[in-house]
């Protein structure tokens, strides 16, 4: 009998991420996250390291805001509301 495949959960972070269409990850660097962020970067996604979560979150909402409207946008964040244009507005 076969003994299933180990792996950890970072392993299975990466391969939901990827399973997702994921390519970049936002974040605040340190321990337990370098781990994931190098898993990360070996399975071809890329790191954008902050230093702060407020800078990460905002970075994040910028390029998902971008992603969907396939427009350059315009963004401030005022308690994470993200200014695409003046007739809509997406609330994080």
């Amino acid at each position: 009998m076969d003994s299933p495949a180990m792996t950890d959960g970072f392993h299975l972070v990466v391969d939901a991420l990827k399973l997702n269409a994921i390519d970049t990850i936002y974040g605040v660097g340190g321990i337990p996250i370098t781990d994931l962020a190098r898993l990360a970067q070996v399975e071809g996604l890329r790191y954008i390291g902050f230093r702060h979560e407020e800078s990460a979150g905002n970075a994040a909402a910028a390029a998902v805001a971008g992603y969907l409207t396939k427009r350059l946008n315009r963004w401030a964040c005022s308690r994470c509301t993200i200014s695409v244009d003046a007739s809509r507005r997406v609330d994080m």
